[in-house]
């Protein structure tokens, strides 16, 4: 199987360095890497196009793609552009494990009713907040067999789509009732999208570390985490209700 992985990129200088060199420590290499600027303007485009001969001379393709400025248009940007018949999400800041791409694609091999597989997360934040988040993650993740797609850090099979139809749509007819949908909720879109294709799996080996931002505040605290955890188990009930009325959203 074929993997190409979609790196949504917005003046991330200071991690895509080592996000793109754990690609390119992999034991088993991608078939493709997309990385999409999405209104840089700082140094990313730059250190992209620097690693693009290395991935290229290890036989990766590596493409750089512009898109409209915000995630979801950088996903959808990135998504179209796959050639491989697994999609990998990832953020820019991800730094993935060396085995990474040998445990997402025996996960796929081993079961062909899968359709998603998220890997484990952690954050390389220092602060006491985020110490307490990563063992959270890590003792609802021992609970549940099945778990959401993260768009961090997920890997769905390619059904040649448009991945992202109807997501504006749900978006303002949500926030309409109430729901502010953060950026990384269209991992949950995607979730019910695929729910007549097969089972989505937690692979806890896949590990990723990411570094926590937070745009309302420059330290994060508790209390905020706290908050986001809460606003984001809210929306995705709203979001599986609203695929209860819009079954015409789900990919037959």
């Amino acid at each position: 199987m074929d993997l190409s992985f979609v790196i949504p990129c917005s003046n991330e200088e200071q991690h895509l360095p080592s996000c793109l060199d754990s690609l390119l420590e992999q034991t088993i290499k991608p078939m493709q890497i997309i990385v999409v600027l999405n209104g840089c303007t700082d140094n990313s485009e730059r250190i992209a196009k620097d690693y693009q001969k290395r991935f290229v001379d290890n036989n990766i393709e590596f493409d750089i793609v512009n898109s409209k400025k915000g995630l979801i248009n950088a996903r959808a940007t990135g998504f179209s552009k796959v050639r491989g018949n697994l999609i990998a999400s990832i953020d820019a800041d991800s730094i993935l494990i060396p085995q990474w791409v040998q445990y997402i694609l025996d996960s796929f091999e081993k079961d062909n009713n899968i359709v998603g597989v998220t890997g484990k997360t952690v954050f390389r934040n220092k602060s006491i907040a985020v110490k307490l988040l990563n063992l959270f993650n890590a003792a609802a993740s021992r609970t549940k067999k099945t778990i959401p797609l993260r768009g961090n850090n997920c890997t769905i099979k390619n059904l040649n789509i448009d991945w992202y139809e109807g997501y504006n749509a749900m978006k303002e007819a949500l926030e309409s009732n109430g729901c502010i949908l953060e950026s990384h909720h269209d991992d949950f879109f995607l979730m019910h999208r695929l729910n007549k294709h097969g089972n989505i799996i937690y692979k806890k080996e896949a590990k990723a570390s990411l570094f926590m931002k937070d745009k309302g505040t420059n330290k994060l605290n508790i209390f905020r985490l706290l908050e986001r955890w809460q606003n984001r188990k809210q929306n995705s009930k709203m979001i599986a209700d609203y695929f209860e009325k819009h079954k015409e959203l789900v990919v037959d």
